[in-house]
């Protein structure tokens, strides 16, 4: 009886609760149109709330959305490229039409990063396969994680954590690493001009200004000529919001994580001025062992429109940062029987009571830029953007001497470094296993005048780059689009290598002068640049040209593109002071470079199809030339030119299906990607420490990418996706083998036929949602599973030297196990005051704290059938469980 009565009473609340919420809430309807072309504007976004309790909907193919909110709310419908509208209810009723809105483009300053950054659209106008990863998305992931994690649920993108330092992430998409996409920050390039990576240490503050990221796989949309072999991520910032208001927050993680910052924004003000601005910090112990880490970041817009006509728009951010770094891998066996296990780190200790690392990064790249947009008239615009980055920092390595010692070779970088995830039996190493500096010290010291055997020392490298994009877009009537445009670049990279610390002794001699006249009176003390100091200069011009045709039913594009790029390698006339006249001939005619000249060219056309209302079919192809990178081009890291490098030859194609409504979107594409004629340097794994330059490399990629979202219900948002790859070298590539003296001593030639691209999981799946499980409060999940996992074949760990001569392993490369993530978060919001809100949020990453091999360098050992067993592959561990936790106020 009593159970009845709890039963009764249960559903008596719970149909009150109904009733309240049925009678406290309205259902919106409208439609919502480009005002220009009175199109609708598909993917929209519909919503109240802020940041990450974003409720709302999406239009759909016919710009239509309803959406149940409470009443008095206020509705905010936002799409990129357009001004945002916002609407304070006042229904009365059950039902509210709104009518049809129409939305004009961002004149602030979203036209020019849409012309520039080549901006894809939800409906997929531009035929190439698109992800979004929305602002309320951003707020909700992005805290004690970073940047390139965002991304880590979209089709065929891997990321890891790399070593574990702060910002040390890199990302790869389609088997490519950042070398070979396309990064871009409101349209400018930020991919390093030398060697195309990019280095997210150097980007730390980017989750905290970040108002959309779009990730375009493979071809992308952008007409620049950059080599997006793998695809394109297209990062805007907050400035482009101009709304008034503003926040401050705080949060915390595991292993001591702090970070605390504000935003603010005046809106676009009565005068056309407009001003954002942002900062933030935090620091931690970090999650491997030894490397704590302090980052700062800052950004400034200031936007004027000037008239109805013309518009500015000044941008400027940075995030100078420190932190220390694990770069030695280890074996699976070395880390079990270590105490820290895959939090191991052999490359710090303690001095002076603090942490003191032997792997330390330094860096600050703020980046400055002037956009202009101009509308020349109803159809036409230019928009300009000029920038510039002047960069400062580097990392701390570990340098020391060679000596012969009872007939054996002894070097003493081996007192603190484990080469090959192996600790030397002359390691300086404390009981508990951490580097012993005081030993270190001691033992300097006692060398006297001879000199420190083993010192500290930064490779640096500063760099100044400016800039200039210019595009101009004309629409000729209703259905034909043109762009043309300018991209000019200049770079100068500054790269030496400065004592640091001489760790007790009194000066250091090192055997990399033996060269110089008088090499034993070169006694170097701190500061002192040696070993290697030159400069690359990149000069960069480029034009690009496209035409678009579009229709209600089709669509469909041609452009191109062609680039020149000049190389030239000198080294200054002050290298190492007074030391540098007196260096031996045959180094100093390696001290410049004639102008090597680049002339890369890239064309591509696509075309899509839309029929029955909701679905759409695209097409793409392109082939592209891409210059080799920078440090290929000049051999043995002097003025002397590689003869035998030629253009990298790119072929791709993608076809692919989508479905749109305002309940589901599916989209299916596969993709074919030829790439020949590749260079490629790296270290070999051989005892003496050689060098290889590997030339014609090719490679094959292709594969099957299926994404999808769902909204079944206002409250509740569904993704998920699933790729799969096929990624392999191709054929017989010819090499070159160099000392540690940049002397070459020997050549031969590799079969790759087969073998696996790796540290890249070729397939993966993904599952989320977001619930809103009541009013304000968010519930948010999301499964990874990583699979086809191969460890990075890195071609020379197929060679060892056996008797003098070169011996070539075969076989495809260790095969990693697969894994799978399971990341849990939630969030409430709530009023503090009228006009302003907080919002409490925690997550955690690694739910059930799953053990993991994220990144690996394959090995030799095989088992009966030839089949590499990873016993002896150098690994990383990806990170265990992880949380945070914060508060966010908005005003």
């Amino acid at each position: 009886m009593r159970q009845n009565r709890v039963r009764f009473m249960s559903l008596l609340l719970l149909t009150l609760i109904s009733i309240g919420w049925t009678y406290a809430q309205t259902l919106v309807t409208g439609k919502v149109l480009d005002k220009e072309l009175k199109s609708p504007i598909v993917g929209a976004s519909v919503s109240t709330g802020q940041g990450a309790t974003l409720k709302g909907t999406t239009t759909d193919a016919e710009g239509n959305f309803k959406l149940e909110v409470p009443r008095n709310a206020t509705l905010t419908i936002r799409s990129v490229g357009y001004v945002s509208y916002t609407h304070k209810l006042s229904a009365t009723t059950r039902t509210y039409a709104l009518g049809t809105i129409y939305l004009v483009e961002d004149a602030v300053s979203l036209g020019q990063v849409e012309v520039i950054a080549s901006i894809v659209p939800k409906d997929r106008k531009v035929p190439v396969p698109v992800s979004n990863i929305s602002l309320a998305q951003i707020e909700s992931k992005a805290f004690n994680t970073e940047f390139p994690e965002l991304l880590k649920s979209t089709p065929s993108v891997y990321v890891t954590r790399s070593g574990g330092g702060f910002g040390d992430s890199r990302i790869m998409m389609r088997g490519f690493d950042t070398n070979n996409l396309g990064v871009l920050i409101n349209g400018v390039p930020v991919n390093d001009m030398e060697n195309g990576r990019v280095y997210w240490s150097n980007w730390a503050g980017l989750n905290d200004v970040s108002s959309l990221v779009q990730v375009q796989r493979g071809l992308g949309a952008s007409r620049l000529g950059i080599s997006s072999v793998g695809g394109t991520i297209n990062i805007v910032t907050k400035n482009v919001d101009a709304k008034k208001g503003g926040s401050v927050y705080t949060g915390i993680g595991n292993d001591q994580y702090v970070k605390y910052g504000f935003s603010i924004s005046t809106g676009l003000m009565d005068n056309g001025w407009a001003v954002t601005a942002s900062g933030a910090t935090s620091y931690g112990d970090g999650y491997v062992k030894g490397t704590d880490f302090r980052g700062w970041s800052y950004f400034l817009n200031l936007s004027k429109k000037i008239n109805e006509d013309h518009t500015l728009s000044f941008t400027a951010f940075g995030a100078p940062q420190w932190h220390n770094q694990r770069s030695a891998r280890h074996t699976q066996e070395q880390y079990a029987e270590h105490p820290d296990k895959e939090r191991m780190n052999l490359e710090y200790g303690y001095l002076n009571g603090g942490v003191y690392s032997a792997r330390h990064n330094f860096y600050h790249k703020p980046q400055l830029s002037l956009n202009h947009l101009w509308r020349i008239d109803e159809r036409s615009s230019l928009s300009t953007a000029v920038y510039a980055s002047i960069a400062n920092g580097g990392g701390r390595r570990v340098d020391g001497k060679i000596e012969k010692v009872g007939g054996k070779t002894v070097r003493y970088t081996n007192w603190i470094e484990a080469y090959r995830g192996k600790l030397d039996p002359i390691a300086k190493r404390t009981a508990s296993g951490l580097v012993d500096w005081e030993s270190i010290f001691a033992a300097n010291a006692a060398e006297g005048d001879k000199g420190s055997k083993v010192i500290l020392a930064n490779s640096v490298n500063n760099h100044q780059w400016y800039g200039i994009l210019s595009t101009y877009r004309n629409r000729l009537d209703e259905q034909f689009t043109i762009t043309a445009g300018v991209d000019g670049r200049l770079y100068k990279g500054d790269h030496y290598k400065q004592v640091y610390d001489l760790l007790g002794g009194v000066n250091y001699q090192n055997q990399l002068l033996k060269n110089q006249i008088d090499a034993g009176k070169t006694f170097l003390k701190p500061g002192d640049i040696f070993d290697y100091h030159n400069i690359g200069e990149v000069v960069w011009g480029g034009a690009f040209a496209q035409g678009e045709f579009t229709s209600d039913e089709f669509d469909a594009f041609l452009s191109g593109s062609l680039t020149y790029q000049g190389y030239r390698y000198l080294v200054p006339d002050g290298y190492n002071e007074a030391n540098y006249k007196k260096l031996a001939a045959d180094i100093r005619d390696r001290a410049a470079s004639d102008r090597v000249n680049f002339m890369p060219f890239s064309i591509k056309a696509g075309a899509s199809y839309k029929f029955l209302d909701y679905n759409n079919v695209f097409v793409n192809a392109g082939y592209f030339t891409r210059a080799p990178h920078f440090g290929g081009t000049f051999l043995n890291y002097s003025a002397e030119i590689n003869k035998n490098l030629t253009n990298e030859k790119i072929l791709t194609a993608e076809l692919g299906y989508g479905f749109t409504n305002e309940y589901v979107r599916v989209n299916l594409n596969g993709y074919y990607t030829k790439w020949n004629d590749r260079f490629l340097r790296r270290s070999s794994v051989l005892d003496t420490r050689q060098y290889f330059n590997f030339r014609g490399l090719n490679a094959q990629h292709m594969g099957v990418e299926l994404e999808a979202e769902a909204r079944p219900v206002d409250e509740l948002r569904l993704n998920a996706m699933i790729s799969w790859g096929d990624w392999r070298w191709g054929g017989k590539t010819l090499f070159d083998v160099y000392d540690e003296s940049q002397t070459k001593v020997g050549d031969g030639e590799i079969n790759l036929k087969g073998v696996h691209v790796g540290n890249s999981a070729q397939f993966t799946a993904a599952f989320g949602f977001d619930w809103e499980v009541f009013s304000k409060l968010h519930l948010r999940g999301n499964v990874n599973y990583f699979g086809k996992n191969y460890a990075d074949f890195e071609p020379t760990n197929r060679l060892s030297k056996k008797g003098g001569e070169i011996e070539v392993y075969t076989g495809d490369a260790w095969k990693m196990p697969d894994y799978t993530l399971v990341d849990l978060s939630v969030s409430y919001n709530f009023e503090l005051y009228k006009g302003m809100t907080a919002t409490i949020f925690g997550g955690v990453n690694n739910l059930f704290n799953t053990r993991y091999i994220a990144d690996a360098t394959d090995g030799v050992k095989v088992d009966s059938n030839n089949v590499r067993t990873g016993e002896d592959a150098l690994v990383w561990y990806g990170f265990g469980r992880t949380w945070q936790m914060g508060m966010r106020v908005n005003f």
